[in-house]
């Protein structure tokens, strides 16, 4: 199978971006869609020539790595294990990669850039690269599930979500490669909720403005900050220290803090 060669893309409307999960895209078509693990690691896109993320920030890894990447274009995940977004996060930061700790990363592919045919066909491209090139370990397609029914995409996410993942991704399996926000690319978690304690503010860094940026909660032991969610009259007034606030979050850090935590509601009022 013959490959395009890449084109450099750095901005979100040039990749695939995903949109929320709504079941009634799926209706009576459920064997035009395809199910695959949304893997809770950092945006890498490889463009032939250099690795970035998503916001388009140059992603400096060890020498063997890039050079082990295929001469055509990659979008995946960088990726450690369950639990470890922090550290593959802190990895891709450092301007002065560590080789060992590279060895440990895994590069999940979810699709080819700029391919033609089915994502199948996509794929395939990748997977023949990787039966010529055995030694290559790190790079992984991640596999597309054919959806048989609404049960079978429920008992498939909870089986991601049980072993730590973040979730599901759900593609219409014979769409041609497209850009930017696709109805048909979605993306199906399960959140949970709890409960915390409010203790302070981070204030904004916005000039001649008096709102916080985020409520700073405490759960136990762990502190955290909750800055999605709240409104523009509650970062102006926010509600008094020793409240209890009630938020969702999907999964947990490796440390046990609330990952992607989210601002639901005020439980309780000091």
């Amino acid at each position: 199978m013959l490959f395009l060669l890449c084109l450099t893309f750095l901005h979100a409307e040039e990749i695939l971006l995903l949109s929320p999960y709504k079941k009634d895209r799926l209706q009576n078509a459920w064997h035009r869609f395809v199910m695959s693990e949304k893997f809770d690691g950092v945006r890498a896109i490889w463009d032939t020539r250099t690795l970035k993320t998503r916001n388009g920030y140059l992603i400096t890894t060890p020498s063997w790595f890039t050079e082990s990447l295929p001469p055509f274009p990659l979008d995946g995940e960088l990726w450690l294990d369950y639990g470890n977004f922090e550290e593959i996060s802190s990895l891709i930061q450092s301007a002065n990669p560590q080789d060992y700790r590279w060895r440990k990363v895994q590069y999940h592919i979810f699709e080819i850039p700029h391919q033609k045919g089915y994502l199948s066909e996509r794929m395939q491209v990748l997977q023949e690269y990787l039966t010529q090139n055995p030694h290559i370990s790190f790079i992984h397609p991640i596999q597309q599930i054919p959806i048989e029914s609404e049960e079978r995409l429920n008992q498939f996410l909870e089986s991601i979500v049980q072993k730590g993942g973040e979730g599901v991704v759900v593609r219409e399996a014979f769409a041609p490669f497209s850009t930017g926000r696709n109805p048909l690319a979605m993306k199906l978690k399960n959140h949970l909720e709890s409960e915390c304690t409010l203790i302070g503010y981070e204030k904004s860094k916005q000039h001649n403005t008096h709102q916080i940026a985020s409520l700073i909660c405490k759960e136990g032991e762990l502190e955290f900050k909750i800055g999605t969610g709240l409104k523009k009259s509650m970062r102006e007034n926010p509600p008094p220290i020793g409240s209890l606030i009630e938020y969702r979050y999907f999964g947990k850090t490796k440390k046990g803090k609330p990952k992607f935590a989210s601002f639901l509601r005020i439980k309780e009022f000091k």
